[in-house]
């Protein structure tokens, strides 16, 4: 080294030191030295990066997770409708292959989480009686005019008649007879409520 250049470093304890750095003033905390600013501005920088990396963490693990579940969902509905269940309008329906009574044909329903069929629109009364083909089924109507879940039928599928025994049938309009007639059934099992 020149002698100039020697003149411009101090050697204390094996570390050296430039004279340009202006030691810390404990007395004024405002002044820092310049290996205490660069200190801290290492530190932000380092916080910023960490915080920039956990983000990008973050975001990987959301859209892994958010593109598994629609093919999870998927499967599940495929899966449903290979055990004969069909989708209409946020619903699932499953005809009967068999014949029960009316209460025991509410009562299998139960048994797969969910109801009789409750028809709500002419689009469903048409999706149902082409399921059906017209073949009179029991449905979710009492001889009260109110659906099993307790709502009055509006008019959607009813004619005007009165009933004169408990249950209801529907295929191409509505057929009351004794709750004790074995007959085939319709479930509807709500997907997603509107």
């Amino acid at each position: 080294m020149t002698a100039g250049r020697s003149s411009q470093f101090r050697n204390f304890g094996g570390i050296i030191q430039t004279n340009r750095s202006t030691p810390a003033n404990p007395k004024n905390p405002k002044k820092r030295s310049r290996t205490q600013r660069t200190w801290i501005y290492r530190a932000a920088v380092g916080g910023l990066v960490l915080l920039c990396l956990l983000q990008l963490i973050l975001i990987i693990t959301l859209r892994s997770a958010s593109s598994t579940r629609p093919t999870n969902t998927l499967s599940n509905l495929e899966q449903v409708l290979e055990h004969g269940w069909s989708y209409f309008n946020y619903s699932l329906y499953q005809l009967s292959n068999k014949t029960l009574p009316w209460s025991e044909a509410r009562e299998q329903c139960r048994s797969k989480r969910a109801e009789l069929v409750i028809i709500n629109t002419k689009e469903e009364q048409d999706f149902i009686q082409s399921i059906t083909r017209n073949q009179y089924i029991w449905v979710g109507l009492t001889s009260d005019w109110k659906w099993v879940d307790g709502t009055p039928e509006t008019g959607t599928i009813w004619d005007g008649r009165s009933l004169k025994s408990e249950c209801v049938l529907f295929g191409k309009s509505l057929y009351n007879t004794l709750c004790s007639d074995k007959r085939s059934w319709i479930c509807e099992k709500l997907v997603y409520r509107r």
